[in-house]
């Protein structure tokens, strides 16, 4: 992800999409 893009969004929403995106990549839990 852009560093500008990160900083840009809350910290709420980044946790959030960081936790999607593990879900994509990982799997379920």
């Amino acid at each position: 992800m852009d560093k500008a893009f990160a900083e840009e969004i809350n910290p709420e929403k980044f946790m959030e999409t960081a936790r999607l995106i593990r879900t994509e990549l990982y799997g379920e839990g």
